[in-house]
C-alpha cells in the first residue's frame, strides 16, 4: 500500500516517432528522474481498449489493466486527429464517472465526433445500449471481441460511418477478420445483434422528442437506413416506451444537441430498446417525410427564439 503522499498518474498521448516532440514516453521519462513521490505511468490512446458487457463499462490499457486503477490523468496531443479527440473525450468522461481528476480540462469540452464517445456516454448516463467493443489497434480490437464473448452474428461499423455505410453484419470470426482485413482504413467498433422489426429516429428538439420514424430494411438488409433502400413511417411518440424517450432527452443532453436524431432499437424477441447513436445531421431536409420534418424544424425554432426573448424581457424587467 502507497502511503499518502504517493500517487499512480497516467500520462495519455498519441504515438509520435518525433524526439522532438513531447509524448507520454519522453514526458515520464523527465518526470521519473525528478526527485518525486509521485508514479508516473505512460500510456497511449492508441492501445486502449474500449468493452462494455451489457453492465460494466471498461477501457484497459496494453497490459490489459484498468485505468481507473490511477489517481489522476494527465492527456496530451489528442487534437491531431478527430479520432483521438474522440477517445480523448470518451476517457475524461469515464474519469468524471469514475472520479479521477484529469489535466488539461479542454479534452472534455470536445465535440463527440464518433460513435465510440457517444456509446461511452451513453452508458455513463443510465442509456440502454447494447455491448460493444472498441480499439484503434487492430490486434486488440480483434481480441476484446473474442474475449467479450459478443457471440455471432454481430455488428461491425466504422466509428465515424453515417447512412449504413461500412456497417456489416459479420456471422463468424473469419468473416470478421476478413472485413477488417480488406478495410484498413476503417476504424471499426463492434456491437451485439440485435434481432428487430426496424429501428426507430426519434428527433428531439429543444429538451423533448418532437417526432418519431420507424424505420424497417427491405429484403435481408440488416440495415434500416432509408438511405440503403428502408422504409419509414411516422409512429405517435406517444406509442412509444417511456423509457425510450426519456433516454433519448438525456443523450441528447449530454451531448449538447439541442437538435438531433436519436437512433434507437427494439428487441423483436424481449421488447428492450437499446442505443444506437446520435445523429448531428439527421436529414430534415433531405430523406424521407420532409414536410413534416421540416415543419417540426420551423415550430421548434420559432419558439426557441420567443421562449429566449421572453427570459431576456423579464430579467430586464426584474
Amino acid at each position: 500500500m502507497k502511503n499518502h503522499t504517493e500517487h499512480h498518474i497516467a500520462i495519455i498521448s498519441r504515438k509520435d516517432s518525433r524526439k522532438t516532440h513531447d509524448t507520454s514516453t519522453s514526458t515520464v521519462a523527465a518526470l521519473r528522474e525528478a526527485a518525486t513521490t509521485t508514479d508516473y505511468e505512460s500510456l497511449f490512446f492508441e492501445d486502449l481498449l474500449f468493452a462494455f458487457d451489457g453492465q460494466k463499462l471498461s477501457i484497459t490499457d496494453s497490459s490489459g489493466q484498468g485505468i481507473c486503477r490511477f489517481d489522476g490523468f494527465f492527456l496530451m496531443g489528442w487534437f491531431k486527429t478527430k479520432t483521438l479527440d474522440d477517445i480523448a473525450l470518451a476517457v475524461t468522461a469515464y474519469a468524471t464517472k469514475n472520479n479521477i481528476p484529469y489535466l488539461n480540462t479542454e479534452a472534455g469540452r470536445n465535440r463527440s465526433n464518433a460513435k465510440v464517445s457517444q456509446c461511452v456516454m451513453a452508458v455513463l448516463n443510465d442509456v440502454q445500449t447494447t455491448p460493444f467493443v472498441f480499439a484503434i489497434d487492430r490486434e486488440r480490437f480483434l481480441q476484446g471481441i473474442d474475449d467479450a464473448n459478443l457471440g455471432y452474428p454481430l455488428i461491425i461499423k466504422s466509428i465515424r460511418g453515417s447512412r449504413g455505410n461500412d456497417n456489416y453484419l459479420v456471422h463468424n470470426r473469419q468473416e470478421l477478420h476478413t472485413i477488417v482485413t480488406k478495410s484498413p482504413d476503417v476504424l471499426f467498433m463492434a456491437q451485439t445483434f440485435v434481432p428487430n422489426d426496424g429501428d426507430y429516429r426519434l428527433l428531439v428538439m429543444n429538451g423533448e422528442v418532437g417526432m418519431a420514424l420507424h424505420r424497417k430494411a427491405v429484403s435481408d438488409s440488416h440495415l434500416n437506413n432509408t438511405s440503403k433502400g428502408a422504409t419509414a413511417k411516422i409512429v405517435p411518440v406517444d406509442e412509444l416506451p417511456v423509457a425510450m424517450k426519456q433516454q433519448s432527452v438525456t443523450i441528447a443532453k449530454v451531448l449538447h444537441r439541442e437538435i438531433t436524431g436519436i437512433d434507437m432499437i427494439v428487441h423483436k424477441g424481449t421488447g428492450e430498446h437499446y442505443f444506437l447513436e446520435a445523429n448531428n445531421m439527421p436529414q430534415l431536409s433531405t430523406g424521407s417525410k420532409v414536410p413534416e420534418k421540416i415543419a417540426l424544424l420551423d415550430q421548434t425554432l420559432s419558439n426557441w427564439v420567443t421562449e429566449h426573448h421572453a427570459r431576456t424581457d423579464a430579467k430586464h424587467t426584474a
